[in-house]
């Protein structure tokens, strides 16, 4: 059980990153992600959060989970032209500023705030947060 945990807070903690970048302004997305291929790596990153529910130790509610999934899906909507490799700073930010990652920003912003109990527990776990 003590190894799932551990997986769950990593994993968890990688996640929780992911949907932080999402979340954040076109330019500091590109920022936090060192303006490398910000677009693909957004949502390639997001998508292992799925993975998260088959851990036993995942502390998801139902309701957290449904919200979880309804991202993943929005995010399968967005165009492939958004999604293309680039290593340029300049095409990248373009790419983040596309209008179709407006109601993903505020989606996965919405779920940060509803995962907050999670994410505290995450920081506890790894000796960041008060006890």
């Amino acid at each position: 059980m003590s190894d799932d945990r551990n997986e769950f807070e990593n994993y968890y903690l990688r996640f929780k990153q992911s949907l932080e970048v999402l979340a954040a302004s076109p330019e500091e997305a590109c920022e936090l992600l060192g303006h490398y291929n910000v677009a693909f790596e957004t949502k390639s990153d997001l998508g292992y959060g799925v993975n998260l529910f088959s851990l036993s130790s995942c502390p998801f509610t139902s309701e957290q989970r449904q919200n979880i999934v309804v991202l993943l899906e929005a995010l399968e909507t967005l165009p492939d032209s958004v999604l293309g490799f680039t290593d340029v700073p300049s095409e990248s930010l373009e790419r983040m500023k596309h209008p179709a990652w407006v109601p993903l920003r505020d989606a996965a912003a919405r779920l940060l705030v509803e995962l907050q109990p999670v994410s505290s527990a995450n920081e506890r776990y790894f000796g960041k947060g008060a006890a």
